[in-house]
């Protein structure tokens, strides 16, 4: 789906998840016709717990059919991102420092050939992330507009 009902949804649904103490990681819609998903990944400071989700859902579902603001059915999922969480903001990044990550940039940036790959995140601001590539341990400063995706990737 577009972002447009995806940033309505944000934007109705981010009091409630505040209310209750949490914020949105990522609200994604999935499916089409019968089978629509609505998923809201919430986080807070020491993770999430199933109680924090089932109130959250309660909340956000109260929420949405009073404003209408889904059409048709659909069912609705609250959780944790969990441990590869997204990186969206650049709060996530600066809170995960040192860290794995796989990202998917939008436009290649020199020296690379590749829009994909696996980096430690080593520093953050407003603007850009600075990563070191695991292939060669070069240092790559990539702006968040140029980011089509990224998340953290699980250390074995």
């Amino acid at each position: 789906m577009t972002s447009g009902p995806v940033d309505r949804l944000n934007a109705l649904l981010d009091p409630v998840v505040r209310a209750e103490g949490c914020e949105i990681v990522e609200v994604e819609i999935t499916g089409s016709g019968r089978y629509v998903t609505l998923r809201v990944y919430i986080d807070k400071p020491g993770g999430v717990t199933v109680e924090d989700c089932a109130r959250v859902s309660g909340q956000v579902g109260l929420v949405i059919e009073a404003e209408d603001a889904m059409e048709g059915s659909y069912t609705l999922e609250v959780s944790s991102p969990g441990l590869t969480r997204p990186l969206k903001k650049p709060k996530d990044w600066l809170q995960n420092l040192g860290k794995h990550a796989q990202v998917i940039l939008k436009q290649p940036i020199a020296p690379l050939r590749r829009q994909k790959f696996l980096c430690d995140i080593v520093q953050a601001d407003d603007v850009c992330a600075k990563v070191k590539l695991e292939k060669n341990g070069e240092l790559l400063t990539i702006p968040y507009s140029n980011i089509a995706k990224a998340k953290l990737e699980i250390d074995i």
